[in-house]
């Protein structure tokens, strides 16, 4: 151990120091250093000796150097991105075994490859500064002889003879430098590290210097984490002996080398005192205690943003501003440009720079340099500053990271441009290229002839605070030069680069005027549309109904536009045009008798000019011509807008003196109807004829008329008075009629109050008309007899008091009792109110308490709204009802049915208790409320009357089937609906809640529902919780509808039973009888738990569509097995992804034989679920899965006595478990041909690794023997389903084979296909990450990325994300321009246009309904996922397993095949082997046919033998039909796939 050596060392370390303290500095010079640097990782990498016959090589598959074409690569990278500057990594070996035999490449030494490669850089591409980088012990390493390992740490590392002169002088300045050079150390002596990298040092400056006329500028220095473990004053010993060397190295060679550090940030906020020390001893201080020890510090900023790389590192930023420093260190800020995680870390800016194309790195040094500037404000640049300049930055660089991020994109334009004739857009340029200054550019822009259009030079200048330092300029291109190539090239002093794109012109949407846009009313004016091929006119946003023409004629005005397309990109909406219709004048004529012979005739007209025909321009005339005369006048607007009308008129004119007003007898117009009355004029004319008008009726007097009413309702009656000279008026009077009550000993006619009366006790009071209670007024068991439309009207601060009396209709409906403002009061004890419209209306939002009640035949018997008042209001123990004396359902008196019992508006946090509804539509209907009902029971809610046309629509109208609680939220903000311990019998719905509503119901009882217990719609982040509730005899039991937009979903604790189809809608396929339903329009995240819930009696217990992780879990659920000939499922996922279903249990009391009949756990189109440890006994099928299934994995589950254990179809699924974790799945009781059956869209095995032995019928754990399923034995291993699920792969085996096209279906080959890519499309657009993991497949997954994305699948998934996002316009932009290829492609955009009418609150059509029909009876797989959308709109299912047409076409493809004959491998590249049992035949032979049955090869076998091998590799990649014959008829057949 070397350890005492040190103290003479460190003597002679602070001999050097005082040296240097001596060395004057200039403290106002700034150091200016720009250079861009990169630190080139992975540089030199090396193959274990073993490889290399006990020799170390370079591993030309990773390493840059020796690799011309990946030193290239690397190289253009650096010249792309202004890269000057190069820091090496990993040459220790390269050194250290330059001399050691079979190293070479080619015959070219080690150092000599690195000496040829630093040339190249210099003198081909711009490179004016190469460092090596070492540092702390990490940077050495042996290359091992060890082929597991690439690398180990050096062991130990021997003394160096140094040249004589050269150590001499090294020993008289810096003896422990000397020492740590001449002496061996091994692993273990704290002075080996230390040691190795003055020795590596040493080499590089001195002992090869010279060969291929090489030289480093300067030397790295990298200890990451100085300010930890003690590694400062080391660090600086360290730093110190570099010093010695570089000053040893500059007086003997001309080029000078500096010295170079690389140092970690902190993390606080403010300045760390230990980071400023650390800058202090690096930059040196101005007083000059301090020599500065480093040229350049190269400072880490760690961050997956540019905000992060810079805002995380604030204190070590203040640290750099230090003003007792010399200021005289460049500072570089240190980026790590990884693009994917390396050893759990994220924050690396490789991740940004990749994810969007127009990142670069010049776009995070603006942001970076931005940043330095504002925080050190007014000392930037101040002698004691450490410079920041454009360009003065430093990235990390790996080998597999270059070509991802080459290519960088120094500016973008505003392509497309969508101009028209000399107008539109220009083309403008964002320029994000480097920010140095005097980098001089040519722009250059070509159109399609490759003719130089434009073109523009120049150089950046200084770089300003706000605004780019390069304003390229814009440009006018007209379309018929389309496409343009625009070519921007920046040359960096010797070095250029060069970036072109696109630019493509096209006729954007326009509309124009042929004439003026504004006219007067009557004209017209003709819009022409341009830039597309089809057009859909709006006017004030909405549609015009025309045709889809160009142009259109518009007449009404309006602000028009037109969505056009047909035009790429440029399709879209077009300008706007304000059509403005100026109205022409309004005539309205008066007349009044001027004098004898001659009368006034005046036009209104305010504003406007007139002409008379007799040449008169006043406002008025005297008509004195005898005889009947036209007069006409023209009428002109100040808008210059005509009109021309007249007035017929005759003289002489005889006593005519004003207008008549229509009185009765008595001077009134109210009366009981059953009255006849006199009416009379009260102007009266000699000669004067009354023309009456009686409905209709006219008869004409000299002046009275008598009145038969003949109708009891209120009439209109007018009188036209016309004097003998034509002269005329006129009045209506409009005589209120009043049903009164007979034979009561009060009756109130009109209106009055009850000013006029004591308080009522025992009274039987006939009320036609109002009630004004306008005193504290009290009614005690009496009886009031309502008229027709009567009201009892509560003034303001008035309290009015009912208690024990009866209010009732005698005739129709009254109006009821309302208040005039929220201070009126109505107390209600004991009473009965029935035949009213509206019992008690409280729209001022006043209190009411209403207690042990009946309200009985209204049609809605309270409506309260919202206030702080109605908050304190009282309805309990009432009765809302429509029956007669015997209990039965009855009629209103205007033969209609009750409306509802209780409803609020905006009323939040009121509370409803032990109340009773019967034979009502709604027994609680709230709008835009918080509401809370206990201990309440709804009975009998009444079925609305619907007349069914297509029978999808009438699923819309089927939610209005009787509701006992109905709560609508359309208040933009969330309300909540609590019910706690109620009841619901008989009902349409129990509880329905829609539109962010948070929705809690526990503790209650649901029976004879005929359509849905609880129904939850649209809950918009809020939570749903519904737990501990009964529920009996329903058509559906829960059901939310939309749950991914839901905070969370709780379903838990509730029981049920018996469900029943009670509905009688013709909906015979409609998803119904499920206890649990949660579906999805477009699928999403669902929080949600369906847990604990006890199921009796089942026929469908929980049903998910669309839904993304949800948990089901520890569910029990007993079906009607075979009892029932219904198909029956327990839990049944659709399109469902993610979720996981364990613990639960799904039985039938006895077995099932008919594996279609009862269904344990279906998974279809459900990738990524997890089904593990369920308990599954006596079903026809325990798990049934269909479709394309990646990553579901089956784990532990226990299936007991089913017909088929595993019923698979046309699945897609990867493999059960492997070698080391067995599924652990049982099949007690089941045959092992039956434990897994079914077929495999690609013709693959199911693989199930599992215990014990294989195909043993004694074993539990053995999938069994069929022909789809490989059995392997998993002798060792822990179960994964006894531990809790871990993040799922996010890539598979199956996904990898779609990305490389390796994939081959069996049946529906372009369908299945479709589902494949689309799949393997999604995971990469959820994760870009998957193709930027620096491994082989990344560019592979890349390219299969970017294809699809032009694609319809890349066009459908953005669709369903602006869907997702609410972005309807973007939406429905990309629906108009999709182009579908396919049916499913065509489904999805019939299907999501119809998505975002819903979204949008548009409604749907008879035609969309049916369009909706048509697509959900197609097979899911044939019709794509839009199928499952289409579903979960219209709420229907299907079983497509089951579907006639696709077991016919499986049919005709073959026979059945046989589980006893084995072909390995399948799929082949062509060589196979075949196993069969065929020694009880005779001659047998061998077919090859394709899937049209043609024969293609046939071979003679040998029956005594059990195994063959066959060569097929005669035929090419495709699916077959192998077929064994014995004795001339058929023995077995299985399918064949050859890919190669």
């Amino acid at each position: 151990m070397h350890s005492l050596q040190l103290t003479s060392g460190f003597n002679s370390f602070l001999r050097l120091l005082l040296l240097l303290l001596c060395i004057p500095v200039d403290a106002s010079s700034q150091a200016h250093d720009p250079n861009r640097g990169m630190l080139c990782g992975n540089f030199a990498s090396f193959t274990p000796k073993s490889l290399n016959d006990g020799y170390p090589k370079l591993n030309l598959d990773f390493s840059v150097l020796g690799n011309s074409a990946r030193e290239d690569s690397l190289l253009e990278y650096a010249r792309e991105h202004h890269i000057t500057s190069l820091s090496l990594y990993d040459l220790y070996p390269v050194f250290r075994y330059n001399d050691t035999p079979n190293s070479d490449v080619n015959g070219v030494k080690l150092v000599e490859l690195l000496c040829n490669f630093m040339n190249k850089a210099r003198n081909q591409y711009c490179i004016t500064e190469i460092g090596v980088a070492g540092g702390i012990d990490s940077f050495f390493f042996d290359v091992t002889s060890d082929t597991s390992i690439a690398r180990q740490r050096i062991q130990y590392s021997p003394g160096l003879t140094l040249d004589s002169a050269l150590g001499a002088s090294i020993a008289q300045s810096d003896s422990a430098l000397h020492f740590l050079l001449t002496n061996t150390f091994y692993q273990g002596d704290s002075l080996l590290p230390r040691a190795m990298l003055m020795k590596f040092f040493y080499d590089v400056l001195f002992r090869q210097s010279g060969v291929c006329n090489y030289y480093f500028d300067y030397l790295c220095y990298e200890n990451e984490w100085w300010n930890t473990g003690g590694n400062f004053p080391t660090s600086l010993q360290d730093l110190q002996h570099m010093r010695t060397l570089e000053a040893n190295y500059n007086a003997t060679h001309t080029h000078p080398l500096r010295t170079s550090v690389y140092v970690r940030s902190s993390f606080g906020g403010g300045v760390d005192t230990t980071q400023q020390a650390i800058i202090r001893q690096l930059d040196g201080t101005a007083d000059g205690t301090l020599p500065r020890l480093a040229d350049r510090i190269m400072a880490v900023h760690y961050g997956a943003t540019p905000d992060g790389c810079y805002t995380n590192y604030g204190g070590q930023i203040r640290a750099y501003a230090d003003s007792l420093t010399i200021g005289g260190t460049d500072y570089h800020p240190y980026i790590s440009t990884e693009t994917f995680p390396m050893s759990g870390y994220i924050d690396y800016l490789g991740i940004w720079l990749r994810n969007k194309y127009f990142n670069n790195i010049f776009v995070e040094e603006r942001d970076f340099y931005d940043r330095w500037r504002v925080e050190n404000g007014t000392n930037f640049g101040s002698a004691s500053d450490n410079s920041l300049e454009p360009g003065g930055f430093v990235y990390f660089q790996s080998y597999f990271m270059v070509d991802s991020l080459k290519n960088p994109r120094l500016f973008r334009t505003n392509s497309p441009l969508c101009t028209n004739g000399s107008s539109g857009d220009s083309l403008r340029f964002t320029y994000q290229g480097p920010l140095e200054q005097d980098i001089t550019y040519e722009l250059s822009i070509f159109d399609n002839a490759q003719t130089l259009v434009a073109s523009d030079t120049g150089r950046t200048g200084n770089y300003p605070l706000t605004q780019t330092n390069l304003q390229l300029p814009s440009h006018y291109l007209s379309r018929n030069g389309s496409p343009y190539r625009v070519v921007l090239t920046l040359n960096y002093g010797g070095c250029s680069y060069s970036f072109a794109d696109s630019v493509i012109v096209l006729n954007g949407p326009s509309i124009s005027a042929t004439s003026p846009t504004t006219f007067c009313q009557g004209g017209n004016v003709v819009l022409q549309a341009s830039g597309g091929t089809a057009f859909s006119w709006l006017r004030n946003g909405l549609p015009i109904a025309v045709s889809n023409a160009s142009t259109i004629i518009a007449n009404q005005a309006g602000t028009y536009q037109c969505l056009i397309t047909g035009n790429g990109t440029c399709s879209g909406s077009s300008n706007s045009i304000a059509v403005n219709v100026l109205p022409n004048p309004a005539i309205a004529f008066t007349t009044s008798c001027y004098n004898s012979d001659s009368a006034e005739i005046r036009v209104t007209s305010p504003g406007a000019r007139f002409s008379w025909i007799t040449g008169d321009t006043t406002a008025s005339i005297i008509a004195s011509a005898a005889g009947g005369y036209r007069y006409y006048v023209t009428v002109t607007q100040s808008n210059q807008c005509q009109q021309t009308s007249y007035k017929s008129f005759s003289v002489p004119i005889v006593g005519f003196t004003a207008n008549p007003h229509i009185s009765t007898l008595d001077g009134t117009r109210t009366i009981c109807a059953q009255d006849s009355f006199l009416l009379t004029p009260t102007q009266y004319c000699l000669g004067c004829l009354y023309e009456w008008n009686y409905n209709g009726s006219f008869t004409t007097t000299y002046g009275n008329y008598n009145v038969h009413p003949v109708s009891d309702s209120s009439f209109q009656i007018s009188v036209h008075m016309i004097s003998a000279s034509g002269c005329d008026g006129y009045d209506t009077a409009t005589i209120r009629l009043y049903q009164c009550c007979p034979a009561q000993d009060t009756t109130i006619l009109g209106s009055d109050s009850t000013s006029h009366f004591t308080n009522w006790t025992g009274r039987t009071i006939s009320i036609a008309g109002d009630l004004v209670v306008n005193t504290n007024f009290t009614i005690t068991n009496s009886s009031l007899l309502m008229g027709d439309n009567s009201r009892i009207l509560i003034s303001p601060g008035r309290t009015l008091t009912i208690q024990n009396s009866r209010l009732s209709a005698c005739n129709a409906l009254w109006g009821g009792i309302s208040f005039a403002d929220s201070t009126g009061l109505l107390i209600l004890s004991g009473d009965t109110i029935e035949d009213a419209q509206m019992a008690i209306a409280d729209s001022a939002g006043s209190r009411i308490s209403v207690t042990n009640s009946v309200f009985n035949r209204n049609r809605q018997s309270i409506v309260l709204y919202g206030s702080g008042a109605a908050l304190s209001s009282v309805v309990s123990g009432c009765t809302f009802t429509c029956e007669d004396g015997n209990g039965l359902p009855a009629q209103t008196k205007d033969g209609g049915y009750a409306y509802s019992g209780i409803e609020t508006s905006g009323l939040n946090g009121w509370t409803i208790n032990a109340n009773q509804f019967r034979h009502l539509y709604y027994g609680v209907r709230s709008e835009n409320s918080s509401i809370t009902l206990q201990a309440c029971a709804f009975r009998h809610m009444r079925r609305h009357a619907y007349a069914y046309g297509n029978a999808r629509a009438a699923s819309y109208t089927w939610e209005n089937d009787g509701f006992g609680i109905y709560s609508l939220n359309q208040s933009g903000s969330p309300v909540s609906l609590t019910i706690q311990g109620s009841s619901f019998t008989d009902c349409g719905y129990g509880v329905q809640a829609r539109n962010s509503i948070q929705t809690t119901v526990s503790g209650s009882s649901f029976d004879s529902l005929r359509y849905a217990a609880v129904s939850v719609v649209n809950p918009v982040a809020v939570d749903v919780n519904i737990h501990d509730n009964s529920i009996t005899h329903y058509l559906n039991g829960i059901t939310v509808s939309e749950p991914r937009l839901a905070s969370s979903t709780t379903i838990r604790d509730n029981t049920f039973s018996s469900p029943s189809n009670l509905n009688t809608s013709p909906l015979y396929n409609a998803a119904v009888n499920w206890s649990i339903k949660l579906q999805n329009r477009l699928p999403g995240v669902t929080t949600a738990s369906v847990s604990n819930n006890h199921m009796m009696d089942q026929l469908k217990g929980i049903y998910l569509n669309g839904c993304e992780e949800v948990d089901i879990n520890t569910n029990f659920i007993q079906l009607k097995g075979a009892g029932s000939t219904t198909r029956q499922y327990g839990i049944w996922l659709v399109n469902s992804s993610n979720c996981t279903i364990t613990d639960d249990s799904v039985v039938t009391t006895s077995p099932v034989t008919d594996p279609t009949l009862a269904r344990g756990i279906r998974f279809e189109s459900s990738t990524g679920c997890s089904i593990r440890n369920n308990y599954l006994l006596n079903l026809g099928s325990g798990i049934n899965g269909l479709n394309f299934c990646d990553l579901t994995s089956l784990c532990g589950n226990d299936l007991w006595n089913c017909a088929r254990g595993l019923d698979v179809f046309n699945i897609t699924i990867p493999q059960q478990g492997d070698v080391n974790a067995p599924q652990d799945n049982m099949w007690r009781n089941i045959p092992l041909a039956n434990r897994v059956v079914g077929s495999t869209a690609n013709g693959l095995f199911l693989k199930f690794y599992h215990r014990y032995t294989q195909n043993d019928p004694n074993n539990k754990f053995s999938p069994g023997n069929n022909f789809i399923v490989q059995s392997i034995q998993s002798i060792t291993g822990l179960s994964p389903c006894s531990v809790p699920d871990t993040l799922p792969q996010l890539f598979s085996e199956i996904a990898e084979q779609i990305i490389n096209d390796s994939i081959v279906f069996l049946v529906f080959n372009s369908e299945n296909k479709w589902f494949a890519d689309k799949y393997a499309f999604h995971l990469l657009s959820k994760d870009s990450m998957l193709m930027n993991q620096g491994l082989p497949t990344d560019q592979q997954r890349q390219q299969f990325f970017d294809d699809l994305k032009l694609r319809n699948v890349g066009e459908i998934e953005a669709i369903l994300n602006a869907l997702n996002t609410e972005n309807y316009l973007q939406a429905i932009t990309k629906l108009i321009s999709l182009q579908p290829d396919n049916t499913i492609e065509q489904n999805f955009k019939d299907v999501l246009y119809l998505v975002e009418k819903i979204q949008t609150e548009l409604p749907l059509s008879s035609s969309d309904t049916v369009l909706l029909d048509n697509i959900s009876s197609q097979l899911a797989f044939e019709g794509g996922p839009a199928v499952f959308i289409a579903r979960a709109i219209i709420d229907v299912e299907y079983d497509d397993e089951l579907t006639g047409p696709l077991l016919r076409q499986l049919n005709n493809l073959t026979d059945v095949p046989d589980p006893e004959l084995v072909l390995y491998p399948n799929p082949s590249s062509g060589k196979i082997i075949i196993s069969k049992d065929l020694a009880d035949f005779g001659s047998c032979r061998i077919e090859v046919n394709d899937l049209q049955d043609r024969l293609l090869l046939s071979t003679s076998l040998n029956q005594n033998e059990a195994i063959w091998e066959e060569d097929l590799s005669g035929l090419k990649s495709g699916t077959y039909l192998l077929k064994i014959y014995c004795d001339n008829e058929l023995v077995s057949y299985n399918k064949l796939i050859l890919q190669k």
